[in-house]
């Protein structure tokens, strides 16, 4: 057993040894050719607080922007629904500076998987709807939540409608 072990020593030390340091900026051996540090690669980050309600559209202080509402079980929008997105799609159209989230929810009936599933509809008819009045796709993605961002606990019918939504989430780009 004892062989095994140094063998094992031996392997992990010649490995270690022959590991190099990382190569100076401007060096030959850099692959960034001194360009830049993957330090400098990293995502920007700012303590500058958004200007928006990170809520979005759910938290009513957007103006402009508004919450979807829908049917059980349906990722359909009624005539008043439209008229919300007709007002959506102007808030996004004279914002493009900003990407817009839409966020597809559901009630917490029925199963997760099924939940996301519908959520997923909900937010991808509704890009689609948007840019058929004119906003760049390129302002808007889409993410589905299912039943797991609920606004209302609620084991009852407005609990349950105040829940089977969609919610408009603007970002700086």
């Amino acid at each position: 057993m004892k062989i095994f072990r140094y063998i094992a020593l031996v392997v992990i030390v010649g490995g270690l040894a022959s590991c190099k340091s990382a190569p100076k900026k401007g060096s030959s051996n850099d692959p960034l050719g001194g360009a830049a540090s993957v330090e400098d690669l990293s995502p920007e980050i700012s303590d500058k607080a958004l200007s928006f309600d990170t809520s979005g559209s759910d938290g009513g202080s957007i103006n402009g922007l508004y919450t979807l509402r829908f049917q059980y079980n349906l990722a359909s929008f009624s005539e008043e629904e439209k008229r919300k997105l007709v007002s959506n799609a102007e808030w996004i159209k004279s914002h493009p500076g900003h990407t817009v989230q839409i966020e597809g929810h559901a009630d917490a009936r029925g199963t997760t998987q099924y939940n996301l599933a519908l959520g997923e509809r909900r937010a991808k008819v509704i890009m689609e709807y948007l840019i058929g009045l004119g906003v760049n796709s390129n302002q808007l993605t889409t993410v589905s939540y299912g039943e797991e961002k609920l606004l209302d606990y609620q084991d009852s019918e407005v609990g349950h409608a105040m829940n089977r939504r969609a919610n408009f989430v603007p970002v700086k780009n």
